[in-house]
């Protein structure tokens, strides 16, 4: 106007435009002179910068309201453009002059326009730090329909700052929201670093647009790269399933023209201009790639989308670029929004997944300064993962283990701290009780492990820790990942794993072995103890010098303080078997108990004396109480009915089951004191450990079970076992003193009160062999007897149905059983000892007595019952009786003299065990007596050979005589063939005899009374007894000939007990007596056959009369021979009285032909007495 001279305006000034115009002109030429100061400042015009801050401070109000009201009504792309591009120097321009407010407003004015109207800033109001801007931005729905809108989307990010209403209505995209967008973009690429607490703003914009447009992920492997090396980021698939490239939106840098909605100088966002600030950050690519072009926005709303994703993938990937308090604004930014997904989803609300992502994607690009953002970015990953929504939580572990092994496998740093670092927040997931999280915290580990096992150093306990955190929550599956991760452990890199790591690995062994999800690996882990074991024994003196005093090894185990760090692995290992031995599962029991003693005996022997005592205080006593008590507390019940085919009927109930455990527990423990007995001798209270031992193995032997009650002996007896190069401390006969008391204790509770199987009988025995050699010095004849009293018990056990098949099958060739060989065997060593120990002979006694007894044992239990069941009878003795009843002989020939034996009264008692061996032929039906008795006849000469002066011994030897020659029972012993041997009769008769002649003047009277007895009752055998005398006839002869000889031919006082003793029933033993006896049966038959002519006679009267004609032949014939002082007045006599009754036989009718042979020898022996015979002297009565 002023050049034209002009009054009117020209016609261009009058449209409703140019105004606006004008404005938007001066405003823009205000924020582009802004920013050339901001170029002079950085050409080193630093005195520009307060003047800059100045007009920024008091310009920045209006300008932006200005800005914001233009922003709103234009309706042209390029005028959008420009507008955005001013609001985006603004920015930068604030953020550089650390104006707070300003930028944030600024970017708020930014995002607001990104997103749709009235929502934008309802969703964004809450992201600045200064809460609303001074000038409110507010939206018109004027221009909606002037605005191409280039997308719908169904629905909004779920939020807590909209209202319900908002939530699901659908919402849409123009281009000037693109546009903005695109500014937005561009910002955050080439100033990030200026956004600070900006990023809050930024990022939910981005979450919003991600959610309308469909960038949303349909598995939380959608984002991980396929291969550990490389940094991957997220791979979006639209809502409508379709896959997106990532890399869609590459465009030449050719201008664009207006009209296509962007101008060139908006469009080009060029990454190369970001690069270039970032200076020398590496990781990050030059590209010349754009973030976006116009050419297809006007057609091809997928190419936006493709933009957008590809815009915020650059973002991530620039971030390596911040400085370091930038990047903790974005990863606090991301934080918050995770945040708030989180607290959607409590609500049951799809949430948004768009934060947890970008924090992933951060962390990955950023793995060079790693121990800047770790903490924050991993717990609150870590707080993702406990929610409780399954989709997050799914995105939540997914990503921090794909975090964690990143950063593992790409740090090469040796710093210890930064190794636990990383690997904590892997270890802090295993306090989140969720199987879908363990499960990838597991794969992530097994990854590590076989990558870089080999160099975590420190990190060793962590990983262990991870590995052995097991929970009854659990699945079969999860433990078998873990437990195949820890295999991998203990089989590769024990020789890499840090020293105080072993405890950690002991403590995660037996983790396992303790679960209960799965039998196999519990067993398995069991079987790792040898390996971590067998490492530690091999590798000890290097193990030794690296554990130094400041590593702690199982600090909780109490003990001395003598006790090394290397024995405290040791005690550690003992202390969860131990703990292991009483799991509820019988297997788990069983291979811990094996696993457990076989480590004490192959590597206990580098213990020292201290740790020996924990072993047996702290870990086997209190395994074999707790064995004791939950055997005797197990059900009766009968367990796994479904699988009860599978499980036999010795173990079909809890107690069966525990009832093995506590046999395999003693066993092993009974083992450690034989094999590691000089060591466990140095321990500080050995005799107390053994006498606690002896009471748990007392406890079991009387206990109602067989199977621990058996198992309790050998135990017992494998306990008294030392090694062959062991030799016994004189201090230490205490042990066995309490050895012999407790052995003695369980024969007479179990033995002798109630029985016991054969097994248990044999074992029991056993032990004597084990005790004797200890003890011999300090034992007591009556020690002796007490075992006598076990051992004789011990036979007369009747059978069980399971004894008796252990008989069948295990009876030795000579007709032994086990029992009675270990029986024989016992007393076979006492026997021996003596031999080498004269001093010893003083228990021979009860010995002798005892094997003796065994003898008519034998005899009485030699006849069973026939057809009475095997399995209610005594197992037969008669090898077993005879074989001690030549043992006894044999030892009494050696120690008949001796003058202890002779004091004693030890013949008697033998002679006592000998008479149920001699009267035992009247009941036995196999005439098994006779080879015992013929025992008798050895031994008695042997014992009277030393002229014992005990009237006991000889009552009982004329007792025994009596019940070998005579039974007084019933007569149903009459009827049976066995006990007849007239010339064991005979021999008996003879030996009494022979000691008559051989002893005079030694013998007591009333012994010979009873022999003379004897020989009378021998010789009216028929009238005593009724028995045939066919059946006895040489024996009746022997007997009178033997009395006559003890008439006639006997010492000088045998006579005269003749003459005055009397028999049983009154009658006079003397010759006279006898002669008148002789007439008076004669007479009596004479007339018998006289009034009985016409029946036969009567077969015992044959016998009678036969035997009394030839005691007349033979009495003649010793009168004739013996002394004639001996023969008493009036015999001869009385003799020849009786002829002319032996002639009155001859005629008498029916005489028998055995009579007529005797009558013959009868009248013969009268040949001499026909005439006087010259040396006699007559004396008349």
């Amino acid at each position: 106007m002023e050049l034209t001279d002009e009054q009117k305006p020209p016609n261009f000034a009058n449209s409703e435009s140019y105004g606006v115009a004008i404005s938007f002109a001066c405003l823009s030429d205000f924020v582009l002179s802004l920013v050339h100061i901001e170029k002079e400042i950085q050409d080193g015009q630093q005195e520009e910068a307060e003047v800059l801050k100045q007009l920024l401070s008091s310009s920045w109000p209006g300008l932006l309201a200005a800005l914001n009201l233009l922003l709103e009504a234009s309706i042209d792309d390029s005028i959008t453009e420009s507008i955005c591009e001013r609001l985006v120097d603004l920015a930068m321009l604030s953020g550089k002059s650390s104006l707070q407010q300003c930028r944030e407003a600024t970017v708020l004015s930014l995002c607001v326009a990104t997103l749709p109207p009235h929502y934008g800033y309802a969703v964004l109001k809450g992201t600045i730090g200064h809460g609303e801007s001074p000038h409110p931005i507010s939206y018109s729905e004027m221009d909606n329909g002037k605005q191409q809108v280039v997308h719908v989307g169904t629905s909004v990010v779920p939020s807590l700052a909209l209202p319900p209403s908002l939530q699901s209505t659908p919402v849409m995209l123009t281009k000037k929201n693109l546009l903005a967008t695109h500014s937005i973009l561009r910002l955050c690429l080439e100033s990030g670093e200026i956004l600070l607490t900006s990023w809050l703003t930024v990022l939910t914009t981005l979450q919003h647009l991600c959610w309308v447009c469909g960038i949303v992920s349909k598995s939380s492997t959608d984002f991980i790269a396929p291969h550990p090396s490389v940094h991957s980021h997220a791979k979006w698939k639209q809502s409508s399933g379709g896959s997106l490239p990532t890399s869609g939106c590459d465009s030449q840098s050719a201008s664009i023209n207006s009209t296509s909605g962007f101008s060139a100088g908006a469009s080009k966002l060029r990454v190369s201009s970001s690069a270039e600030k970032l200076g020398g950050r590496k990781n990050l690519k030059r590209t010349n790639r754009f973030v976006g072009s116009s050419g297809g926005m006007t057609g091809d709303v997928a190419d936006f989308v493709s933009c957008l994703s590809h815009g915020v993938m650059r973002l991530i990937e620039t971030s390596v670029a911040l400085d370091d308090v930038s990047l903790h604004h974005v990863i606090n930014a991301l934080t918050n929004l995770s945040q708030e997904a989180m607290e959607i989803a409590y609500s049951n609300r799809e949430p948004s997944l768009f934060a947890v992502v970008k924090l992933l994607e951060i962390g990955l690009v950023n793995l060079d300064r790693v121990e800047i953002y770790w903490r924050p970015l991993t717990n609150h990953l870590l707080g993702v993962c406990r929610h409780h929504h399954i989709r997050l939580r799914e995105w939540g572990s997914e990503a921090i283990t794909y975090l964690v092994k990143s950063a593992v496998l790409h740090e090469d740093t040796e710093d210890e701290n930064v190794h636990q670092l990383l690997l904590s927040p892997l270890c802090e997931l295993s306090s989140i009780p969720h199987n879908d999280v363990r499960s990838k915290q597991l794969m992530a580990l097994s990854q590590i492990l076989h990558c870089k096992g080999d160099k975590l150093k420190s990190s060793w306990p962590l990983a262990i820790n991870i590995l052995g955190d097991i929970y009854d929550n659990h699945s079969e599956g999860l433990v078998r990942t873990a437990f195949q991760c820890f295999q991998l452990v203990v089989t590769d890199y024990l020789p890499v794993l840090p020293c105080g790591c072993i405890p950690h690995a002991i403590d995660a062994v037996a983790k396992f072995a303790r679960q209960k999800q799965e039998l196999n690996v519990s067993l398995s882990a069991i079987g790792l103890v040898w390996n971590i074991a067998d490492f530690l024994y091999q590798n000890r003196a290097i193990i030794m010098e690296s554990l130094t005093p400041d590593i702690s090894v199982f600090s909780d185990f109490s003990g001395f303080s003598e006790i090394s760090q290397f024995d405290r692995l040791w005690l550690g290992i003992y202390q969860r078997l131990g703990e292991l031995c009483i799991d509820e599962r019988p297997a788990v029991r069983k291979s811990s108990r094996e696993t457990l003693f076989s480590t004490i005996g192959a590597h206990s022997s580098i213990l020292n004396r201290f740790s020996w005592d924990s072993v047996m205080w702290q870990v086997l006593f209190p395994l074999l109480e707790a064995v004791e008590a939950s055997w005797k507390n197990a059900s009766c019940e009968r367990v796994d009915v479904k699988n009860s085919l599978f499980i036999h009927r010795s173990r079909n109930t809890a107690q069966k089951q525990w009832a093995e455990t506590q046999v395999l527990v003693l066993s092993g423990i009974a083992k450690i004191f034989s094999v590691k007995r000089k060591s466990l001798l140095e321990i500080r209270d050995f005799p107390k450990a053994w006498f606690l031992f002896l009471q748990f193995m007392q406890n079991g032997a009387i206990s109602n079970n067989k199977e621990v009650s058996l198992a309790a002996l050998k135990s017992f007896q494998e306990s008294l076992v030392a090694p062959q190069d062991f030799v016994e401390q004189a201090e230490r006969e205490e042990m066995w003193t309490r050895s012999w008391l407790v052995y003695c204790d369980i024969g007479r509770k179990v033995i002798c009160d109630h029985g016991a199987p054969q097994l248990f009988l044999t074992a029991y025995v056993t032990i004597f062999q084990y005790l004797f050699p200890a003890l011999k010095l300090k034992l007591t004849p009556d020690d002796i007897s007490t075992v006598n009293k076990v051992f004789s018990k011990c036979l007369r056990v009747p059978l069980t149905a399971e004894g008796a098949s252990s008989i069948i099958f295990s009876t030795s060739d000579n007709g032994v059983t086990p029992l009675q060989d270990q029986i024989y065997v016992a007393y076979d060593i006492l026997i021996n000892e003596t031999d080498s120990n004269p001093q010893l002979k003083v228990l021979l006694p009860p010995v002798i007595v005892q094997l003796i007894d065994f003898g008519a044992h034998a005899v009485l239990q030699s006849a069973n019952v026939q057809g009475t069941p095997l399995e209610s009878v005594v197992p037969n003795c008669m090898e077993f009786g005879v074989k001690c009843l030549k043992r006894s002989l044999s030892v009494l020939e050696r120690i008949c003299t001796e003058k202890f034996i002779l004091e004693s009264n030890m013949f008697s008692h033998c002679l006592k065990s000998f008479r149920p061996i001699l009267s035992s032929r009247f009941q036995s039906a196999e005439g098994s007596w006779r080879e015992c008795a013929s025992q008798f006849f050895l031994a008695v000469p042997l014992m009277v050979g030393s002229k014992p002066k005990s009237p006991e011994f000889w009552d009982e030897l004329a007792k025994c005589a009596q019940d070998f020659l005579f039974f007084t029972g019933n007569g149903e012993w009459m009827r049976k063939k066995a006990w007849k041997d007239e010339k064991m009769d005979v021999r008996m008769v003879a030996l009494l005899k022979e000691l008559v002649f051989r002893n005079d003047g030694f013998l007591p009277a009333s012994f010979l009374i009873e022999v003379v007895k004897i020989a009378h009752r021998g010789s009216c055998i028929n009238e005593y007894d009724g028995i045939n005398l066919f059946e006895r006839d040489e024996f009746v002869r022997f007997c009178f000939s033997s009395l006559l000889e003890f008439l006639l031919k006997g010492p000088s006082n045998i006579s005269e007990i003749v003459e005055m003793q009397v028999t049983d029933d009154g009658k006079k033993i003397a010759v006279l007596a006898l002669l008148h006896r002789f007439q008076n049966i004669l007479l009596n038959y004479k007339d018998y056959v006289n009034h009985n002519s016409h029946i036969p006679i009567q077969r015992h009267r044959l016998a009678e009369m036969n035997c009394v004609l030839q005691a007349i032949a033979l009495l003649i014939e010793n009168l004739k021979a013996a002394d004639p002082s001996r023969v008493a007045g009036g015999t001869w006599e009385h003799i020849i009285g009786i002829y002319p009754d032996l002639v009155a036989i001859v005629g008498l009718p029916g005489v028998d032909a055995s009579i007529s042979v005797a009558l013959r020898d009868a009248l013969m022996a009268y040949r001499d007495l026909l005439q006087r015979p010259p040396e006699a002297k007559y004396h008349k009565n």
